[in-house]
């Protein structure tokens, strides 16, 4: 999979949005504080048009499966995870909170056999290891299921698909020509939450612990 015009465009739209709503803050505050602000958000929206025009106009490949493994790439960490490290390939959803609402980024990974996370440069928020506070928490309301590890995988490389996509069928075709035996699978979106009934079962548990 190659950097497409999707990515560019978001991206640009992101900086036009950006745009208007910084001239609107910018004229309505006398606040040398909003506006280093403004200026601030701004560098960051053109800085991430440049990355992407440039991944576009070098044709940047940022996935592929091959007889090899699976090749991830970006703009500073570059990853080829070998099949014998490889137990699934993964997609699933990070959602990342904005305000009110919550912003949605379809990614890919690899699982690999482990049962506690290993932290590694490149990889999405979802592969990372959980608080421990966190992990108590699922503990505690009796979803230790919930765990990354429980199943003995966890998740080794991860990407967001940003200005890319990949066709579950091709690739579920691809991985079968490489490797056979290798599932795709959906994986569970981050973060996991509990139900409401489940939450309070937790919030029982801590206050009879006193926590």
């Amino acid at each position: 999979m190659r950097f497409g015009l999707r990515g560019i465009v978001g991206s640009a739209a992101c900086l036009i949005v950006g745009v208007v709503l910084g001239v609107l803050v910018w004229q309505r505050s006398d606040s040398t504080g909003q506006h280093v602000a403004v200026v601030v958000v701004l560098a960051a929206l053109v800085t991430m048009v440049v990355r992407d025009a440039r991944h576009v106009a070098r044709g940047a490949v940022l996935f592929a499966v091959h007889r090899g493994g699976i090749y991830f790439g970006s703009d500073h960490v570059i990853d080829d995870v070998p099949w014998q490290t490889i137990v699934a390939v993964e997609l699933y959803d990070e959602r990342t909170p904005r305000g009110r609402a919550s912003s949605v980024h379809h990614c890919i990974g690899v699982r690999a056999t482990g049962t506690n996370p290993v932290q590694r440069h490149g990889n999405t928020p979802g592969a990372e290891p959980l608080r421990r506070v966190s992990a108590r928490y699922f503990e505690d309301a009796g979803r230790a299921d919930l765990l990354p590890g429980s199943d003995g995988t966890i998740r080794w490389t991860t990407r967001r698909m940003h200005g890319w996509r990949v066709d579950r069928r091709k690739l579920a075709e691809a991985v079968q020509r490489c490797s056979p035996g290798t599932p795709v699978i959906t994986g569970p979106d981050w973060p996991q939450t509990l139900t409401p009934g489940e939450a309070l079962i937790a919030r029982r548990v801590q206050r009879r612990a006193g926590r």
